[in-house]
């Protein structure tokens, strides 16, 4: 279930940057697995650092607080995708935490008072409660295993909570090298290199009686090989970069409390949390409000055509096939019912504005696309399929709603517009679109595809 919210907040980037075949995630798992420790070659240098840094927190700190932010780069011709994580954990011993993970505007948090952990996903306004675990080390690995940066051990990521973080660094390495002193941005680190499988990871801890862990990153060169079968050309930069490092900080009252959101809903489980929720609940119901940056530079306001205007709101990604299909229909229509007072934006679902202007003049297409990377507007929209195309009238309320591409798009659309331009509504029946004609290129049937990217 850990899985299933680190699922839904990190999306293409580190879906991609972390891919494993078969056989490596196999073998991780195998060498991970509890009770079995690897033989391990480590440099005297490299482990006189590592102990010192296990030290700070295992004897010198009762509570102790940091931010991280990890950035997943992804590029080649046909792809660019730039993502952030920023993480804040503020810890007291021996079981009480606060951790707060965030990538746009998508987050998850975490809090642990002694006594209960709480799972907050604020863009569900969803919480569920359990019984705390007793000790740093079983929260992380029972609730926060899925955000152990960019290694597939959660021990290595969040080693500073467990209760031996100098065995917690160590685990699953085959040899651990000393790479010398090397300055980042001002700070003078020891550097240290982690062989371990699928691919060795690089440390940075900074010089000096507090050897806090400053960065991390991957050798992306195999994962750059396990990806190239599919894009020959890609380029994979990882990195982690940990910043404000405090120990023994003040800890004031209510620090690890949560307080319940208003309207937000107690869930049980978290299959009940992140159920998808059906978008033809919208129907008839005021539209969701938004503001987005335009592809163009311009800024697009739904509240603005409330009262003038019926407006046509596509979900889509240039890597879904059904989506480039219908957007050239969509555009035609809309351009057809311009001056009858239409409006169309094509809301792109977490490509960057470079691929979205590439993909534009492949295809020879002009749209008004607004950016939506975080994928916030289509969280509010119940976006689960693409392409999801919503019709809101002029009064503001959700129209219809169809997932999927319908066979006869352009026919369906134009009868809608002009029953609510004639002032009439629309039923609400859920539409199952059929195989279109000719679909396009990648796209395997006119339903909907998942709103994230095929890895």
């Amino acid at each position: 279930m850990k899985r299933m919210v680190g699922r839904m907040l990190f999306g293409l980037g580190l879906c991609l940057a972390l891919a494993l075949s078969h056989a490596e995630e196999s073998q991780v798992q195998a060498d991970l697995s509890e009770g079995q420790v690897q033989p391990v070659q480590i440099a005297p240098e490299a482990d006189q650092v590592l102990k010192k840094a296990a030290e700070l927190v295992k004897t010198s700190a009762s509570s102790f607080s940091y931010t991280s932010v990890g950035t997943v780069n992804i590029k080649s011709k046909s792809t660019q995708k730039d993502s952030s994580t920023k993480t804040e954990v503020f810890a007291e011993k021996p079981n009480k935490v606060v951790v707060k993970v965030a990538q746009g505007a998508r987050s998850v948090e975490c809090y642990s008072d002694g006594t209960h952990v709480t799972m907050f996903v604020p863009s569900l306004n969803a919480y569920l409660v359990r019984e705390a675990p007793s000790s740093l080390e079983k929260v992380v690995l029972e609730y926060l295993s899925s955000f152990g940066s960019v290694v597939d051990d959660a021990r290595f990521g969040f080693f500073y909570m467990m209760d031996d973080p100098y065995q917690a660094l160590i685990r699953g390495a085959t040899a651990i090298e000393y790479k010398g002193v090397e300055n980042l941005e001002g700070v003078d680190c020891h550097k240290i290199r982690f062989g371990r499988k699928p691919y060795p990871i690089e440390a940075w801890f900074q010089t000096g009686d507090q050897p806090f862990l400053i960065k991390i990153a991957p050798d992306t060169a195999q994962l750059e090989k396990m990806l190239s079968a599919r894009m020959p050309d890609i380029e994979v930069d990882i990195r982690v970069q940990y910043s404000g490092w405090k120990i023994n900080p003040p800890v004031e009252p209510g620090t690890f409390a949560f307080v319940v959101p208003e309207g937000a809903e107690k869930k049980e489980s978290f299959a009940e949390m992140m159920r998808p929720k059906d978008p033809r609940d919208l129907i008839g119901k005021a539209a969701p409000d938004f503001s987005t940056a335009m592809l163009d530079g311009s800024q697009f306001k739904l509240a603005d055509h409330k009262g003038k205007n019926i407006v046509i709101i596509d979900f889509w990604a240039t890597w879904c096939g059904p989506c480039v299909y219908g957007l050239p229909v969509l555009n035609e229509v809309a351009n057809a019912y311009k001056d009858k007072g239409v409006v169309f934006i094509a809301v792109n679902q977490g490509d960057s504005p470079e691929t979205i202007k590439q993909f534009q003049e492949k295809k020879s297409l002009v749209l008004p696309v607004g950016l939506d990377q975080a994928a916030s507007i289509g969280s509010r929209y119940y976006v689960g399929g693409i392409p999801q195309t919503v019709l809101v009238d002029k009064e503001g309320k959700v129209a219809t709603v169809h997932v999927g591409l319908p066979v006869d798009l352009k026919g369906m659309l134009s009868q809608e517009l002009d029953t609510l331009l004639a002032g009439g509504t629309l039923p609400n029946e859920p539409v199952q679109p059929p195989k279109p004609p000719q679909p396009a290129e990648g796209a395997t049937n006119g339903g909907a595809q998942e709103s994230a990217p095929p890895r």
